[in-house]
């Protein structure tokens, strides 16, 4: 699956919130797609991680965990028609250093390869 996604929301958490704006791309392949043990893998701009896979009613869930403790979800929704793209959101939680936090979104659609 090829999911292109565009940044629609940045922002800074220290400790207050401060909104930044949103730009930029993410293309993102999902492949190996394994329900049984829960895992996928997902490739990106820094190479192919192996990821927690979930389905639920609609959707699927692919959660990363980095090897600093920080959070990347991605979530792919049912297509609205048979054969059109599928709406995706992408969502990143950075803890930058202690009471620093980077947060960005990205929006936009997964199809299948």
């Amino acid at each position: 699956m090829k999911c292109t996604l565009r940044a629609v929301h940045t922002g800074v958490l220290n400790p207050g919130y401060y909104r930044e704006g949103g730009s930029g791309e993410l293309e993102l392949i999902v492949r190996e797609l394994d329900s049984a043990n829960g895992k996928a893998k997902v490739q990106g701009n820094n190479g192919v991680e192996t990821v927690e896979f979930r389905r639920s009613a609609g959707q699927m869930q692919f959660l990363e965990t980095t090897v600093s403790g920080n959070l990347s979800v991605i979530v792919v929704f049912a297509s609205p028609k048979r054969g059109e793209p599928m709406p995706a959101v992408h969502s990143r939680h950075v803890a930058v250093g202690p009471a620093n936090v980077s947060i960005s979104q990205y929006a936009g659609a997964c199809v299948a390869t």
